[in-house]
């Protein structure tokens, strides 16, 4: 956490989540450049949010750390203002004695002080948000270059019309492809060629995300059978992943399965209400379950959330219908 004296923690907060822009950017970094106070932990979680992540995750990634920077600082500000009040409440007893029992009056107050346990409570909570996030990026399936190239691939498949109606994590918008299926044989020859180099990698290195690629791959291919074993044996290893849990529900939805759709994507919004897809996603299983009044709730939430992009199109698109 970036030293009482800092006058730019909350600026840098945003800095690091990408929150900032134009002028405001530029001065906010001129600040860091040169700033020797700034926590060192925000310069790590910079690293890793310029990683090559999802809209989603990097969505995800932001919440949690503008959550638990901002449960930290309350950690900090409370630890000194009671340090502050401890101080005064026993400056005499220790300043009698501070001559005899130098050493272990500071060794005491150290450990047995409520203000300095808060303030190693803020410091662990820095360690493990910067651990979670050195470990999610280590385990991150973009950074093995089969992965990325496979992605890369599906990505442009993609851009021919979206397998399902339901948004799957991690792609860009593409309007649905209803003849699914019925393509060339070029994009079935790459779609098996991903599924062979992804089984493989999972045989390997069983993770959470390669399960997750390798379930994506098959449901474009409409094998939910498929995809529903990887993705379970994803939520397996990661039970609160909003990502893999999203593609749950996509493939329950594909499935007509709209009930258990709607409580798989109900724990994605519990752990992340603002994650872009799932609310998307809810909206759509609220329709085929003739939930309108959810579903409109749910498209306005999305679009005060994305107003301008393709998705918020289809959004508002998907809100007239209901209410005409």
């Amino acid at each position: 956490m970036s030293p009482p004296n800092c006058d730019h923690e909350t600026d840098a907060l945003k800095y690091f989540s990408g929150q900032l822009s134009g002028n405001e950017l530029a001065m906010v970094e001129a600040h860091i450049a040169g700033c020797s106070k700034c926590c060192q932990a925000l310069a790590e979680l910079a690293k890793i949010m310029t990683a090559e992540v999802s809209e989603e995750e990097k969505a995800f990634l932001s919440a949690t750390l503008e959550e638990s920077a901002k449960e930290a600082r309350e950690l900090v500000k409370k630890a000194l203002k009671e340090s502050e009040a401890l101080n005064a409440s026993h400056v005499a007893s220790l300043t009698a004695h501070h001559a005899k029992q130098n050493k272990n009056s500071k060794g005491f107050f150290l450990f047995n002080s409520k203000a300095n346990q808060l303030a190693i409570a803020a410091s662990i909570v820095i360690l493990l948000l910067v651990g979670a996030m050195v470990f999610y990026k280590s385990n991150s399936p973009l950074e093995d270059p089969q992965i990325a190239q496979v992605r890369g691939l599906i990505k442009e498949i993609n851009l021919t019309g979206r397998p399902t109606r339901l948004r799957i994590a991690g792609f860009d918008y593409a309007p649905e492809n209803k003849t699914r299926g019925s393509e060339s044989e070029e994009p079935a020859r790459k779609l098996k060629i991903s599924q062979d180099i992804l089984e493989s990698i999972v045989k390997k290195a069983p993770t959470p995300s390669n399960h997750q690629h390798l379930a994506q791959i098959l449901l474009f291919q409409s094998d939910y059978d498929g995809a529903t074993t990887q993705l379970s044996e994803a939520v397996k290893i990661d039970s609160t992943n909003p990502s893999i849990l999203n593609d749950l529900a996509v493939v329950q939805a594909a499935q007509n399965d709209y009930e258990v759709a709607l409580q798989t994507i109900n724990k994605v919004l519990h752990i992340n209400p603002n994650y872009l897809a799932a609310i998307f996603n809810r909206a759509l299983i609220y329709i085929q379950l003739k939930q309108y009044n959810k579903a409109r709730s749910d498209w306005e939430k999305y679009l005060q959330l994305d107003p301008n992009s393709p998705w918020a199109t289809e959004a508002k698109q998907q809100l007239n219908s209901i209410k005409q």
